[in-house]
């Protein structure tokens, strides 16, 4: 029994370095992937910083082209709407030209990413540099998703802003014709009533 009692004290003081012996290897583990680590952090920092830029860009361009169409088209239903207001017509046959089309683009996105730490392109070729080769492969230049696509839509809304301008001149030429006929016609009114 004594043995027994021995043994078991013994594999439980063997069980406890064991275990301690377990936690000093993972904490050796982490700090061996420090490094690593705050490489690809590096890397991420550079890159999403590389990506506001380019979305801010993409967005500007996206906000005041979706601005100048929003201001335009709402103008226009705002002047069509006081010509149309008092027809018989505006609840009968026409429905819905009361409508407003719904914001959209015409405000900067919230802001994002700011607090990053000030870490740039130079600054990552700075510590590759100086980096051993084994760590060079953790510290490429981030590659960009491919932008092209959205600045073709900010290019085909641009177009789009532009065909609604030549729009808004005919439409305009319209209204003042309505506006003339109605001047006429109420001018035709009154010479009828003397």
């Amino acid at each position: 029994m004594l043995h027994a009692d021995q043994d078991g004290e013994k594999l439980q003081a063997l069980l406890r370095l064991v275990t301690e012996l377990l936690e000093r290897v993972k904490i050796v583990e982490k700090l061996s992937n420090v490094p690593q680590m705050y490489c690809l952090a590096v890397v991420e920092v550079v890159r999403r910083k590389m990506f506001v830029k380019h979305y801010r860009e993409w967005a500007s361009g996206l906000i005041k082209d979706g601005k100048h169409l929003y201001d335009a088209e709402k103008a226009k239903r705002e002047t069509f709407g006081k010509l149309f207001r008092k027809s018989f017509l505006r609840n009968r046959l026409f429905r819905g030209l009361d409508a407003w089309p719904p914001s959209f683009c015409t405000r900067k996105p919230r802001r994002f990413d700011s607090e990053l730490p000030d870490i740039s392109l130079s600054d990552l070729q700075f510590l590759q540099s100086f980096c051993p080769s084994e760590v060079q492969p953790l510290l490429r230049v981030p590659i960009l998703c491919d932008f092209e696509p959205l600045h073709q839509h900010v290019l085909a809304l641009h177009n789009l802003v532009k065909a609604a301008q030549s729009l808004d001149e005919m439409s305009q030429t319209i209204t003042d014709l309505l506006n003339e006929q109605k001047v006429s016609l109420g001018y035709a009114c009154d010479c009828m009533q003397k």
